[in-house]
């Protein structure tokens, strides 16, 4: 049968999709309030696509590489894929499953109803298939592993600045006064490690980042690439991040961090911010999940900017426009400002437990 040139059913799937949501939140079977279920499940906008595609006639490899990825990130936004895997990762396991789509594709297209439909098949039992390796970490090849162990010196304050290229960034308080940095960082095969330790008369600036191509990894995890790394929470002034693929775990708890910086480019962000003394930040992620926690009492300010992204906000934030303000602040007087660039997926900001 002819598929080609069929009207669009995009925007009916997505209303009868969000009805049903809407009807499970209100009937008590998905839990929480219906803007945050909704925003956890932003990926089916990418399995929408897919359906739409096939009834469209476009292609099987298109479809499949949409569905791919929304089912992957509803995984993650649910939970499902455990501590040591997020998305992201998994998604950089998979990557080959594009390929594999692509040529199905070619084979396919244009081949009769029932040779596409084989085809389909196919394609799914090796997504399955490689989806299972993925998951099993049966074919995780980190490389080298370094350990850091950066003293002070006689410096008081200090910049640090992290470049990972694809990894899961981890950043907490150390407990050791005299050493600025410590942890480990696992890199990829063929990646070297660069830092560079510079030192004023009371500032230090300290650079870690990798050198060496990555080549969207056959598999990568949350342990297989993990950049570990304990500041000092003394000293630290400044933090910036950069990451082209992957996950940032900061947490500022304890730390006297004033200005910080990340720039994401494609994954997930959790910042916790510091308790005490006042905060600078700038966030941007280009596509993925931002979730900001603040403690409880802070004076927050957040300027949003946001392509399709989702925003959800605890009791007592007030949104106006592009302005954020927590309970009782008045714009240009809070200690934390925070500037958040997004274009898609979800920024949630939330009281620390």
């Amino acid at each position: 049968m002819e598929t080609k040139n069929r009207v669009s059913i995009f925007w009916p799937l997505m209303l009868i999709i969000v009805g049903v949501i809407l009807i499970l939140v209100n009937t008590g079977v998905l839990e929480g309030d219906s803007l945050s279920v909704l925003i956890r499940l932003w990926p089916l906008l990418f399995v929408i696509g897919g359906l739409d595609a096939i009834f469209r006639g476009d292609g099987i490899g298109g479809a499949i590489i949409l569905m791919t990825l929304g089912v992957v990130l509803l995984l993650g936004n649910f939970g499902y894929l455990g501590a040591g895997m997020g998305a992201f990762a998994l998604l950089l396991r998979l990557w080959p499953v594009f390929l594999v789509a692509i040529g199905v594709d070619l084979i396919f297209r244009g081949s009769p109803g029932w040779v596409a439909f084989l085809g389909g098949l196919l394609a799914v039992a090796l997504v399955a298939g490689v989806f299972f390796l993925a998951s099993s970490g049966m074919i995780a090849r980190p490389g080298e592993v370094v350990t850091i162990n950066q003293p002070l010196a006689e410096a008081q304050e200090a910049e640090v600045i992290i470049d990972a290229p694809v990894a899961d960034l981890w950043i907490s308080t150390g407990e050791d006064a005299d050493l600025l940095a410590e942890g480990t960082i696992t890199l990829h095969r063929g990646q070297t490690f660069v830092d560079n330790f510079a030192a004023g008369a009371d500032t230090v600036r300290y650079t870690v980042s990798s050198e060496g191509d990555v080549f969207f990894p056959v598999a990568i995890s949350g342990e297989a690439y993990s950049w570990e790394l304990r500041l000092n929470g003394e000293a630290v002034r400044s933090l910036d991040t950069s990451m082209g693929v992957g996950r940032q775990v900061i947490d500022l708890t304890g730390m006297q961090v004033e200005d910080f910086t990340t720039d994401l480019g494609v994954g997930q962000l959790i910042l916790t911010l510091p308790d005490t003394g006042s905060f600078t930040g700038r966030i941007h992620n280009g596509i993925g999940a931002t979730t900001i926690q603040v403690p409880r009492d802070a004076s927050v300010e957040i300027r949003v900017d946001t392509g399709i992204t989702g925003v959800s906000l605890p009791d007592g934030y007030v949104r106006d426009d592009d302005l954020i303000t927590s309970p009782g602040t008045e714009p240009g007087q809070a200690d934390i400002l925070l500037v958040v660039d997004s274009g898609i997926g979800a920024v949630a900001v939330e009281y620390l437990p």
